[in-house]
């Protein structure tokens, strides 16, 4: 397997970063403390207009065979999503991402692909089903 010199590897990530067809924002939290000792958290953007790709992946509990089990009861589905960022992004698990108007945690994140040419990080949100 032959290795990309330095300038073929940016030059292929510049490929890579042009066929990302959206943009999120990489949000971060700020903790402000209250006069009674607790606290509040807020989230501000760290970073606009990342270029990236996302797809899902995941299970809803009615694709489980689950049913609502109550009058007024909701159930809470995980969808799980991975985004392709620009290798360059700088994003850690702490992180949020904002992505068309909702934000999804971000749970993981690999760097360590063989290839360094893609960020990929690992997210989930959850959603009320009615």
């Amino acid at each position: 397997m032959a290795v990309l010199t330095d300038s073929e590897l940016t030059a292929t990530r510049a490929d890579f970063d042009a066929l990302l067809p959206g943009t999120c924002n990489i949000l971060e939290s700020t903790r402000t403390k209250t006069a009674t000792g607790g606290g509040t958290i807020t989230w501000g953007t760290a970073t606009v207009g990342v270029k990236c790709d996302v797809w899902r992946y995941g299970i809803r509990p009615a694709e489980m065979g689950l049913e609502r089990f109550g009058t007024g009861a909701e159930l809470i589905a995980s969808a799980y999503y991975t985004f392709a960022l620009p290798h360059s992004t700088t994003i850690l698990e702490q992180n949020r991402i904002e992505y068309g108007g909702e934000q999804f945690q971000v749970v993981g994140v690999d760097d360590t692909l063989p290839d360094q040419i893609q960020l990929r990080v690992f997210a989930r949100r959850t959603e009320a089903l009615s």
